[in-house]
């Protein structure tokens, strides 16, 4: 399972899913590349994105406050490189934000 988390002024969970490939080399598709200059890897992987929250996303500032979620390093390191890891806990505080809106 993956979260998909926006940085920026608005950052959040934006969406959920899961990797439905191992890692491959190959070029990103030019159309889901916001940055070319950033875009210099080559390694990709497939994700189903069966949670789209990208109208109601779950903010960083409603996380940012939950007992279960404040230790996570993409709160305490948010300039860390990716992936970030997100405990069982976390993910429950995530998964009731999305519920809420649903």
């Amino acid at each position: 399972i993956v979260v998909l988390w926006v940085t920026g002024r608005h950052a959040g969970v934006y969406g959920i899913g899961q990797l439905t490939s191992v890692p491959y080399e190959g070029e990103a598709d030019p159309a889901h590349v916001v940055n070319r200059k950033a875009a210099t890897w080559n390694w990709l992987v497939d994700v189903d994105m069966f949670v789209d929250l990208y109208d109601e996303p779950v903010m960083r500032n409603d996380l940012k406050d939950d007992p279960r979620f404040v230790k996570q390093s993409i709160i305490t390191r948010p300039v860390g490189r990716n992936p970030f890891r997100v405990d069982g806990p976390a993910f429950e505080a995530i998964l009731e934000r999305a519920e809420a809106w649903s």
